[in-house]
């Protein structure tokens, strides 16, 4: 009789309510689909996806988690796969989250697990690998990961592409053998993190504390490194990582710092290098080891110092000059030879007075330029393509269809400042608001006319929300 009525007690809150939920842990033993219908998902204790099973999770769920609280995949798959307007998310049930209020969607086994337009919020770590379980794979597409300790973890064999990696403390942390495409790191504390044998294309790494942070035999090609404190940090390249074609400008600290204690074999080439504090600061070899960086065909212009070096760095073929200090900062002990660089000067006199060396300090090695090259050896040309930010917060917009007015709720935690635009199904601008600060806007009719309109919600450097809405009588 108990069970009777305490069964009837919940119909019937579903029921007056129009409200449902499922509460789940414990173990998965056969082939299971979490459905929209009966969504939100409550993990209210750890989940295992047992060996051989999948777990597919419908458009529209949204999964929220006790906390420390995980779904662990054991040698079986997870199929979230979401669409651009009906995303699955993956949150805290707290009413108060912040960074790992929930602890991980853990990958133990060999099987590819798939997910695309997700989001990933609040976790200690979004995926976490299980390398005690061999090789890990996953593939991503379209997702956003923000306010986690680590969006992705420890994971190996993984494929990023279009996703968002914002307010964590690492986008991505332990990166082995894995393609990052077209992807956004900004406002983490390290955009991406101890990546060994990665590589990373087409990417924005823009206003981390760290953009990135320990490259192990990575490589990193046409991308946009800015507004960071340090741009790259603690570049431990004793196994060869590249950056190519990459733009690494106005971060704050250093553009480039190449490693700290370790023989470096490191290649930066036709990068565009401007407006750091220092350029490549290539002088951390403090255990004795030879430094053999290659830098060559770059642009190294307009910052404070161009290259701060220490050891015996392969430096030709550059564009350096217009560095504010110094355009080369040699603290090493030996004499080096920079041959074949441009320093926007054909007079060797006026070069060396731009290097700070042995000249300068009796301590250190003297700078040898000749020959100087007359013209840029090369034309240095990088291809980073203008990669169309997907939205960076969620966004309620309400009522919609309106009459009169309606409006847009969305995340602000820096109170950045935007502008939202409106526009017609012809593409035209009819309205525009400027300097929101706050974390909502109202958009009035005024003398719009009855139908379908878009928005577009963006700070100056990127896309916040963007939507469209019906305006009827």
């Amino acid at each position: 009789m108990k069970k009777t009525l305490l069964f009837l007690s919940i119909t019937f809150l579903i029921l007056n309510t129009g409200y449902s939920q499922t509460n789940v842990s414990g173990g998965i033993y056969a082939n299971t689909l979490w459905t929209k219908a009966n969504s939100p998902y409550i993990v209210t204790g750890d989940i295992v996806v047992f060996p051989g099973y999948t777990l597919t999770i419908q458009p529209g769920v949204v999964v929220k988690f006790d906390t420390n609280t995980s779904i662990e995949i054991r040698q079986s798959t997870i199929i979230a796969v979401g669409t651009p307007t009906d995303s699955i998310t993956f949150t805290s049930n707290s009413k108060t989250p912040g960074p790992g209020s929930w602890n991980k969607i853990e990958l133990n086994g060999q099987l590819t697990s798939t997910f695309a337009y997700c989001n990933f919020m609040y976790a200690t770590s979004g995926l976490d690998g299980s390398p005690s379980a061999g090789t890990d794979s996953a593939y991503f597409e379209h997702s956003a990961f923000r306010y986690n300790t680590n969006g992705i973890y420890n994971c190996q064999l993984i494929n990023v592409d279009s996703c968002n990696f914002y307010y964590n403390s690492a986008g991505i942390n332990g990166l082995a053998i894995g393609f990052v495409t077209s992807c956004s790191f900004l406002h983490n504390q390290i955009g991406v993190s101890e990546n060994q044998n990665g590589r990373i294309k087409g990417c924005i790494i823009e206003y981390n504390n760290k953009g990135m942070y320990s490259l192990i035999n990575g490589t990193v090609d046409n991308c946009i490194i800015k507004y960071n404190y340090n741009g790259v940090f603690n570049l431990n390249g004793n196994y060869g990582s590249a950056f190519k074609n990459t733009i690494i400008d106005s971060n704050k600290n250093n553009g480039i710092q190449l490693d700290i204690g370790f023989g470096n074999t490191d290649t930066i080439m036709n990068c565009k290098i401007r407006y750091n504090r220092v350029g490549i600061n290539d002088s951390s070899g403090v255990d004795g080891s030879i430094e053999q960086s290659t830098i060559q065909q770059n642009i190294i212009d307009s910052n404070k110092y161009g290259i701060i070096l220490d050891e015996s760095s392969q430096i030709s073929c550059n564009s350096i000059c217009a560095n504010s200090i110094y355009d080369l900062y040699y603290l090493g002990t030996n004499n080096l030879r920079v041959p074949n660089n441009y320093w926007c000067t054909t007079d060797s006199a006026a070069a060396h007075a731009t290097i700070y060396d042995g000249h300068d300090n009796i301590t250190y090695g003297l700078i040898l330029v000749t020959p100087m090259d007359t013209a840029p050896c090369a034309n240095i040309v990088t291809s980073v393509k203008n990669i169309p930010l997907p939205s960076v917060t969620s966004f309620k917009l309400y009522p919609n269809p309106f009459t009169t007015s309606t409006t847009l709720k969305f995340e602000n935690p820096k109170n950045e400042n935007s502008t939202l635009s409106v526009y017609n199904f012809m593409g035209q601008q009819l309205i525009s608001i400027n300097n929101i600060t706050a974390n909502q806007v109202q958009i009035n009719r005024g003398d719009l006319t009855d139908g379908v309109y878009f928005f577009q919600l963006k700070t100056d450097r990127q896309l916040m929300a963007s939507g469209k809405f019906v305006i009827q009588k």
